[in-house]
């Protein structure tokens, strides 16, 4: 039992062989595959931060929207229920 030395040569060289061909075939195709996907998840994150900011902002617009609409309600009906006429605040401007 003894280490026959062209077998133990053969077996690095077939294996750094196969390491070469695996890189090749394998693992950059994988590494670009990953990359793109890790671009596309960030673009899709970037858009929905985008979209939730101009969701918020929509949001704080109709509510500013519903307080001044509520505003003029009830200073239109203060007029309409004491008999006088004050200038609301849209129509002094």
């Amino acid at each position: 039992m003894s280490i026959n030395i062209s077998e133990l040569i053969w077996t690095v060289i077939c294996f750094f062989v196969l390491l070469v061909v695996l890189k090749k075939l394998l693992f950059d195709p994988l590494v670009s595959f990953m990359a793109a996907r890790d671009a596309r998840i960030q673009d899709g994150l970037s858009a929905g931060r985008t979209a939730q900011q101009q969701l918020d902002a929509a949001a704080r617009e109709r509510s500013e929207a519903q307080r001044k609409q509520a505003a003029e309600a009830s200073c239109q009906s203060t007029t309409t229920s004491t008999g006088t006429a004050s200038p609301t605040p849209a129509a002094s401007k």
